[in-house]
This record gives structure tokens, C-alpha cells and sequence, in this order.
């Protein structure tokens, strides 16, 4: 998502390294794949509320 890895590895340390699984997560949310990410909630909603209309 634009971070760099290098700089949050060798400043936060090992609690906070980045790895696959935490890039994965990451994009997920930020694709609205995540089933409670923000955007997928707002989806949702918007998908049941355009099913009732029809």
C-alpha cells in the first residue's frame, strides 16, 4: 500500500514487521474484500437496500 518496509522493520521492530499474510490482510481491506472492512459493511448494505427496492 505504498509503505516502506525497510524503514517500519528497522523503526518498530518485531512486533511490527510486515510480512504475507499482513500484506494480504491489508489489501483486502483496502479492496473491500475484508468481510468487516468499512467499504464491505457500506457494500453490503448498499447491495441489501437495492434488493429490497426490487
Amino acid at each position: 500500500m505504498g509503505a516502506d518496509k525497510s524503514q517500519i522493520e528497522s523503526t518498530q521492530g518485531e512486533d511490527y514487521k510486515m510480512t504475507q499474510q499482513s500484506d494480504a490482510v491489508t489489501e483486502a481491506i483496502h479492496s473491500g474484500d475484508a468481510p468487516n472492512s468499512r467499504r464491505a459493511v457500506c457494500n453490503k448494505a448498499l447491495r441489501e437496500m437495492i434488493d429490497e427496492q426490487r
